[in-house]
């Protein structure tokens, strides 16, 4: 659980560090929503999160390796997949990740 939660306070931090209050807001509201073992809402939080502005291809895969993996079995699968779908989406518009990479993501 520590370095689930140090990857959120690291990302926080990091994001105010750049002027970005509104992405540091978002995992703390993550964080927390992690504490409280909120599932579902985390699940739908982490869902909106990867398919906003905020959720961009430099934030979504360290996101996914450092806080989702983590978790990933308490989720409804469905939002799961869907949440795949949309990081790896942003990665490969953003040239952050080769198909290749893509398809072991999507390896579900």
């Amino acid at each position: 659980q520590n370095k689930r939660m140090e990857f959120i306070g690291t990302a926080a931090a990091e994001a105010r560090g750049r002027g970005l209050e509104m992405l540091a807001v978002e995992y703390e509201e993550m964080g927390e929503l992690y504490n409280r073992k909120l599932w579902h809402e985390l699940t739908m939080k982490a869902v909106s999160f990867v398919g906003s502005d905020l959720g961009h291809a430099e934030n979504c895969l360290p996101f996914l390796d450092n806080f989702v993996s983590k978790f990933e079995a308490r989720m409804n699968q469905l939002r799961y997949a869907e949440l795949l779908c949309a990081i790896v989406v942003n990665a490969a518009r953003a040239n952050f990740l080769k198909i290749e990479d893509a398809i072991v993501i999507l390896d579900l």
